[in-house]
């Protein structure tokens, strides 16, 4: 690309206190690669273990909100997209009401705040491998699909009324908040299907009121838990494709509410 390069685009406030890691962002996302910080050591690059990161892996909250909706930006950005591996992102995360301009990947990073997307617009997301605490997207709207796999969230992982234009993939995910609702997708809606399986794991209620899911929901492989309730509450809920309902870790740990839900197809069959 020629032209201006991203740094050189800074507002003046985040050129103060450039960490090492952001500079290694802006130079890799300009040129279309995967600003991945990770050492190849397996037990350093845990996220639980963040709190030994130093600058070269550090980076503000509030300069990624820049690099991933100023419109100037934008235009020097790699249709690929923002896509970081192996850092803690420090401060709120608040993505509220804005527009991503282009995809955005945080693989394997973490995120002590939690991350703010209510009523944000992106085209596609993924968090696959991240620690985080509450992940806050009511009303989030993509045009592709959201990647949650392998995730662990510390507080609610809420969906309500979100629009998304591709699969919701929480494969192997650990959503924890017992003493309330570990995922609110009530009235979500896909164009794809929904994935709660293979080691997703839930620690308080699990809500998909109304949901009108694309494509199938499966849940074949996942362990669910809450103690001071329904540990799935689907209500009402349309699935296009088949509800794999088979093979649960453990018998739900909590009452389970399918009333009036419509689907395709029921597949509860263990040889299935």
């Amino acid at each position: 690309m020629t032209g201006p390069t991203l740094g050189s685009l800074l507002p003046d406030g985040l050129k103060s206190g450039l960490t090492p890691a952001e500079k290694t962002v802006l130079e890799r996302t300009q040129n279309g690669e995967w600003a991945d910080l990770r050492s190849g050591k397996e037990e350093d690059d845990k996220p639980e273990n963040a709190g030994k990161w130093g600058p070269d892996r550090t980076m503000r909250a509030e300069f990624l909100y820049w690099l991933c909706t100023d419109p100037d930006v934008s235009k020097r950005i790699h249709a690929k997209g923002v896509r970081i591996s192996g850092v803690k992102i420090t401060g709120a995360l608040d993505f509220e009401d804005a527009d991503l301009l282009h995809p955005l990947a945080l693989v394997g990073c973490a995120i002590p705040d939690g991350i703010i997307l209510v009523d944000a617009r992106t085209r596609s997301l993924s968090l696959s491998g991240s620690h985080t605490g509450r992940v806050s997207a009511d009303g989030l709207k993509t045009a592709g699909s959201v990647f949650l796999k392998d995730i662990h969230a510390e507080g609610a992982v809420r969906l309500l009324g979100a629009d998304i234009g591709g699969n919701l993939t929480c494969t192997g995910a650990t959503f924890s908040n017992p003493k309330g609702e570990a995922l609110n997708a009530d009235r979500l809606k896909t164009a794809g299907s929904v994935f709660l399986r293979d080691g997703f794991h839930a620690e308080g209620a699990v809500r998909l009121l109304g949901a009108d899911i694309g494509g199938q929901l499966s849940c074949t492989g996942a362990a669910l838990k809450n103690l001071k309730g329904a540990v799935l509450n689907a209500e009402g809920m349309q699935v296009n494709g088949a509800l794999f309902w088979t093979d649960m870790q453990d018998k739900p740990q909590g009452s389970v509410s399918l009333m009036h839900v419509r689907v395709g197809q029921l597949v509860d069959d263990k040889k299935s």
